[in-house]
């Protein structure tokens, strides 16, 4: 759509580090030669395959005509506070929160499995965001990058999630919200590390 091809363009104007998320869908809406990667979730807790193998078979060749660098990673949904858009699609049941015992399980099956990485989601617009123990608990169990979405709408947000131990954080909604993306150019990046 021209909004995933304006956000693209303004992102790589500012040298943010950009990249796409493939899930099942309409692929070529959803990716472009310009990003930097491509993380490639994998639904750990889906009662379908859609999102565990089917999106990837899809995805596989347009991802080998872009060359990207792509990275798999364990996709664990968190419950954000109200159903969500992803929660809906995959029909996933959400881990409950206060249950880090329950995200140490996934991330360690993620680690087992040879995945990059993990995504740790509350879910597109989520009413609670993931917190600093949850984040911890993942990054405890699989000693894998973790990256974080869902819920994030605050600079200070980002900045404790970083100095918790996120390897990356992956705004949507926030971004949907501001319907002028050029704020991008004129401020600086609150995801680059000391």
């Amino acid at each position: 759509s021209s909004s995933f091809i304006e956000t693209v363009n303004i992102c790589a104007e500012t040298g943010l580090p950009i990249g796409n998320m493939v899930s099942a869908g309409p692929l070529d809406s959803m990716l472009s030669p310009k990003a930097n990667f491509v993380v490639l979730p994998v639904l750990l807790g889906s009662q379908s395959t859609a999102f565990v193998t089917a999106h990837v078979v899809q995805a596989a060749r347009a991802l080998l005509r872009m060359n990207a660098s792509v990275h798999s990673v364990a996709y664990i949904q968190l419950d954000g506070g109200e159903l969500t858009s992803a929660q809906f699609f995959t029909q996933c049941v959400p881990v409950p929160r206060n249950r880090p015992e329950v995200i140490e399980t996934l991330a360690l099956a993620g680690r087992y499995l040879g995945l990059a990485g993990i995504y740790l989601e509350a879910g597109s617009g989520a009413r609670c965001a993931v917190t600093t123990s949850e984040l911890r608990a993942a990054v405890s169990a699989s000693g894998l990058p973790v990256v974080v979405g869902g819920g994030i709408q605050t600079v200070d947000q980002i900045s404790q999630l970083l100095a918790f131990g996120a390897a990356g954080i992956i705004l949507g909604t926030v971004l949907e919200r501001n319907c002028d993306l050029r704020w991008l150019l004129k401020t600086p990046s609150p995801f680059t590390r000391d």
